[in-house]
């Protein structure tokens, strides 16, 4: 096991204890889930349509402002990660950029590059049904 390994063990942990001490209330919980859900390789965009969105329960006309407050909130989680040469560096699980494009009903987002990983293993990591109760 190396270092990398460790930090990331380290983070889950957190991650996990944030989760259960709800860091994040139900509606957080649920988009997180959906970011999760897609996440796959090294891709950094992702497009939600909104039908994904309202299978949540977000009725964009009525829940944007709630939809934005969840969406800054899973951005302003930071998670460590140790580059190679040793510097730790600060990232939101997701860029503090999305978009809402109410013409062509997508949500645009993206999460860090570095993340990908991270984000890869929460996936595998955590049933659904975990992260959203």
């Amino acid at each position: 096991m190396n270092k990398n390994d460790l930090l990331a063990i380290d983070q889950t942990d957190k991650f996990e204890k944030d989760i259960v001490q709800n860091h994040f209330d139900k509606t957080d919980r649920k988009i997180l889930k959906l970011i999760l859900s897609q996440i796959k390789g090294n891709e950094e965009n992702y497009l939600f349509d909104f039908k994904e969105l309202e299978n949540l329960g977000f009725d964009l006309q009525t829940n944007e402002k709630e939809l934005f407050n969840s969406l800054k909130k899973i951005a302003s989680y930071y998670i460590s990660i140790q580059n190679g040469d040793g510097d730790m560096h600060q990232l939101g699980l997701i860029h503090n950029k999305f978009t809402i494009d109410k013409e062509m009903k997508i949500l645009s987002l993206k999460v860090h590059k570095e993340l990908v990983p991270f984000l890869n293993g929460l996936k595998h990591q955590y049933s659904f049904k975990q992260i959203e109760e």
